[in-house]
């Protein structure tokens, strides 16, 4: 996010997902805030894309609504969460999707190299942005379904980690999905080029 945006929104790309930064909800804010929707989101950056040849990046933050209530109540230490983030691009030639996956997972180098950045046809967008709705709709439990959509998104598979044999807690007893959304639209090669590496080092 911070790599696609203008110099204008470095600052909010930052907060995006930082707790030092506060950029992080409360429960109360997401009590009184509707989870935005991605599907809308990305018709939106799909269509700047095929008819204004526009580039769009889309921050994306899965938000484990229980276990912001477990954790008001002093009760979360028994649970894992099933939140997670990810950046996707929407550009003219189709979709990329960047993430990584916490200690269980992968990191954002070993997706990049096992293909997961790779460019995604319209056909293949579609289909992930619909299983990552299909996900999130509704409340209930983590169940087989969940499980099986969360790992088309995310190539993890939240069974396995928290199952018995697994290396984690188990997964949150209830499952409550709120979804926030940070968007750059029309990003330009000139909003990347304001970074640039100098003897070494990262200078902005």
């Amino acid at each position: 996010m911070v790599l696609a945006a203008s110099k204008s929104n470095v600052a909010a790309a930052l907060k995006f997902l930082s707790k030092v930064r506060g950029g992080l909800p409360t429960l109360e804010q997401i009590r009184a805030t509707p989870s935005q929707s991605l599907s809308t989101a990305y018709q939106s950056a799909k269509k700047a894309a095929l008819e204004e040849n526009k580039t769009t990046i889309l921050g994306v933050s899965l938000t484990d609504v229980h276990i912001f209530e477990l954790e008001s109540r002093g009760t979360s230490e028994p649970w894992f969460s099933f939140a997670h983030s990810f950046t996707m691009g929407v550009a003219p030639e189709g979709l990329i999707i960047w993430q990584a996956w916490g200690e269980h997972g992968y990191r954002l180098d070993e997706w990049v190299a096992r293909d997961g950045s790779r460019l995604r046809s319209w056909d293949e967008g579609d289909s992930f942005v619909r299983d990552f709705e299909r996900l999130v709709s509704g409340k209930g439990v983590f169940n087989a379904k969940r499980n099986m959509l969360y790992k088309r998104c995310f190539d993890v598979d939240i069974f396995k980690i928290c199952g018995p044999k697994g290396p984690e807690r188990p997964v949150v007893p209830k499952f409550e999905a709120w979804i926030r959304l940070h968007v750059l639209e029309d990003v330009k090669v000139e909003d990347i080029a304001k970074f640039t590496f100098s003897k070494g080092e990262f200078v902005g």
